[in-house]
């Protein structure tokens, strides 16, 4: 790891223990606790190289520890939308789930690819903008944490793309997620070639819905 990826890792998991704390429930998901890691940033400039080592595989260690439990926390079902006089104690919770979705996006892990998958359509419903003309990005918090994963995120959208009809919203977020990843030559070109390759007469027509769909679009995903 070099210095930006251990100063990125302590905020991450800084921001993750306060995001954590927002959870209302009475069973903490985080299985482990999460010590300052500032002593160990500090030990990876010792004299020592068995102590820089020790340090860089603890660090490695909470990071893992720190995938698996926001990958937890996304996974928890929430309401769709709490009533108004329940929005000052649900709050926290649909935060949390948002918060947790962004830090995987800036985590680069690809173990969070299946999962991000699965909250495609998640929204916060306190959004005060949702229903707004902004991106999809920009409303969708797990679009744009695979679009920050970049190229692991390709293959799986392309697989929801397949689906086109079932997926509609779905796959307007992972056409989203490709142009936000390769730019819109490349993802109209990948989506090509997956419709070259498939023999599936109905995912080539999903997939071909997708590719026109793309094609109204000009500029990078905002």
């Amino acid at each position: 790891m070099n210095k930006k990826q251990i100063i990125n890792l302590a905020v991450c998991i800084s921001i993750s223990i306060f995001c954590l704390s927002f959870r209302n429930t009475k069973q903490s998901i985080v299985s482990v606790s999460l010590v300052d890691i500032g002593q160990y940033i500090n030990e990876l400039q010792s004299n020592d190289p068995n102590e820089r080592e020790k340090a860089s595989k603890t660090i490695q260690e909470y990071h893992e520890q720190l995938i698996e439990n926001l990958i937890k926390l996304v996974n928890v079902k929430l309401e769709d939308i709490p009533s108004l006089e329940a929005q000052k104690t649900e709050y926290g919770k649909y935060h949390a789930k948002e918060l947790a979705i962004d830090l995987l996006g800036e985590s680069r892990s690809v173990k969070a690819v299946p999962v991000l998958m699965e909250n495609l359509e998640y929204r916060n419903p306190f959004d005060l903008y949702a229903g707004s003309n902004r991106s999809l990005g920009s409303q969708f918090p797990a679009a744009r944490a695979l679009a920050k994963i970049g190229m692991p995120s390709v293959e799986p959208a392309l697989d929801r793309l397949r689906d086109y009809e079932k997926y509609k919203m779905e796959s307007g977020i992972c056409c989203w997620t490709l142009r936000a990843v390769l730019g819109n030559k490349l993802a109209q070109a990948h989506i090509q070639i997956t419709i070259d390759e498939t023999k599936d007469e109905k995912a080539n027509k999903n997939l071909n819905d997708a590719l026109n769909y793309i094609k109204t679009f000009t500029g990078k995903a905002g």
